[in-house]
């Protein structure tokens, strides 16, 4: 593989079953895993090397395979940069991914030498329906949904001052939703019963 990472050589490379244990790639099937396997692609990346910045369009999560993935943010308030989370070996990142439209609200970047999976959504999401683990699909999207927003609320100013614990009972309350381009979200003079 060359320096920039050839990417018919990255594609090629045989897919660990460590991957294939991740809670949201376990109900594929083996027609869903070479599905996922074909689109996707293993990434070897070195120390600093950075996955993906804050801002950036979000269309695949991640498997650590090795190494340690480091999430970052600039909090609101803060002038730098602070570590939301690491990933390690089996863990995901880039969660936010499976929220339609969503952009990162983290950077990522590998914290020691590193080998990713890079899995499409939208090609995870078909394998499952083919395999039949659309139900499973669906009860890992709802969990990782909640690491997404976890993660975002992290990149808050009200997140940095929450305790874990605190998060925790903050994600309870959370409903995802959609808002049609145009629609109102709430009018001056509404009662004020959530944040967004």
């Amino acid at each position: 593989m060359n320096e920039r990472g050839d990417l018919s050589a990255i594609r090629k490379a045989v897919w660990p079953k460590s991957v294939f244990d991740a809670p949201i790639l376990r109900a594929l099937g083996q027609r869903g895993q070479k599905d996922v396997t074909a689109a996707g692609r293993i990434r070897q990346l070195r120390e600093g090397e950075v996955v993906y910045d804050a801002r950036d369009a979000s269309d695949a999560f991640f498997v650590v395979v090795s190494g340690k993935i480091e999430l970052t943010a600039i909090r609101r308030g803060d002038e730098h940069e602070s570590v939301v989370r690491s990933a390690r070996r089996g863990d995901t990142f880039g969660e936010e991914a499976l929220l339609p439209g969503a952009v990162r609200s983290a950077s990522a970047r590998a914290a020691q030498d590193s080998e990713i999976a890079e899995v499409p959504v939208a090609v995870l999401v078909r394998a499952a329906e083919r395999s039949g683990g659309g139900d499973a699909l669906e009860r890992e999207q709802r969990a990782l949904r909640r690491v997404a927003t976890r993660d975002l609320l992290k990149t808050t100013a009200l997140g940095k001052e929450l305790a874990d614990d605190d998060i925790g009972l903050l994600l309870d309350s959370v409903v995802h939703g959609r808002l049609a381009r145009s629609a109102r979200l709430f009018s001056g003079g509404d009662r004020a019963v959530a944040c967004f």
